[in-house]
């Protein structure tokens, strides 16, 4: 297990491998990286913070049963959210009951993210051409918007939940049926 509150630098790339947990829900991981892999084995959770000015880009497949990647993007001085981008070899984390926990500034999809269960918590836009597949729950909250009327974000799943301050939503959803849930929502969409 990695544990601690140190912050670990890396001037490329950070690589979660292996069955050791990164961090906890209440004790992340501190990194300063502008891009992070997830590829974890034997059900490692990754709880990270990244404290970085221009972001980080996030790619990983993780296939474990109950693996959880949480990932927090800051600024370096840690005041404020910072950007989040799925590079193009996608951020998967598929076994089952397994989650992905997403919050920044914004969210740019160049690929896209598959797990059971994503929750994206973001205060600006939601852009990109990456799909959102999550075989139980997509959960929307933030601020931000969620692509636009012309340029919808393509998701994947039986139920997409709401709970947004405010910000339009305007999804493609794959998914023979889904229900929608909003238990906050304000926006258009």
């Amino acid at each position: 297990a990695i544990t601690g509150s140190g912050l670990v630098t890396a001037g490329t790339q950070v690589n979660f491998a292996g069955s050791g947990d990164a961090g906890s829900s209440g004790s992340r991981i501190n990194t300063s990286a502008p891009a992070i892999d997830v590829s974890t084995t034997g059900g490692a959770d990754v709880f990270v913070t990244n404290k970085l000015d221009t972001g980080v880009t996030l790619t990983g497949n993780t296939t474990a049963s109950n693996t959880a990647v949480s990932v927090v993007s800051r600024n370096t001085a840690n005041s404020n959210p910072d950007a989040v981008i799925i590079g193009a070899g996608n951020l998967v984390n598929s076994g089952t009951g397994s989650s992905v926990t997403l919050s920044g500034s914004t969210l740019l999809l160049t690929g896209g993210i598959t797990s059971p269960s994503i929750t994206l918590d973001f205060a600006g836009d939601l852009t990109g051409s990456g799909t959102l597949a999550a075989a139980v729950a997509l959960q929307l909250e933030g601020t931000g918007n969620v692509g636009t009327s012309s340029s919808l974000i393509s998701i994947n799943t039986p139920s997409l939940v709401l709970n947004k301050a405010s910000g339009d939503v305007f999804v493609n959803n794959a998914a023979a049926t889904s229900t929608l849930t909003a238990t906050a929502f304000s926006g258009a969409g």
